[in-house]
């Protein structure tokens, strides 16, 4: 399973991003390789509209299945939803942090989006 978690930087050891679609970078973990790759999000930090959707996007090519983050909007949930992701918010600081929060369970999963449209 791949886990994908909002990231100020490219730095795995880096903070948490709250935002989804405007994040600089997203920290993937894979639980079966125990691995890190870190993904530039270029096409939705830099759109104008659609950002949600374009970074949604980019986690589905990489096979993301699950995605941690501070906040997501409805446009960005449809697309996380439709294309396999499950969506957990967290108020963790580090990106380390966030992903041991995720894999012992302690993370709210997201049945809605949870903030409006441009946030």
């Amino acid at each position: 399973m791949k886990v994908a978690i909002c990231a100020l930087s490219g730095d795995i050891g880096g903070g948490v991003d709250a935002r989804f679609g405007r994040a600089a970078f997203f920290a993937v973990y894979d639980t079966d390789a125990s691995s890190w790759q870190v993904l530039q999000n270029r096409a939705g930090a830099d759109s104008e509209q659609g950002a949600g959707i374009q970074a949604a996007l980019l986690l589905a090519q990489h096979g993301v299945t699950a995605m941690v983050t501070g906040h997501c909007g409805p446009k960005a949930y449809i697309a996380l939803s439709t294309g396999g992701i499950t969506v957990s918010l967290t108020d963790c600081t580090d990106v380390k942090a966030a992903l041991a929060a995720y894999l012992c369970g302690s993370l709210r999963l997201l049945t809605a989006p949870d903030v409006q449209s441009h946030w």
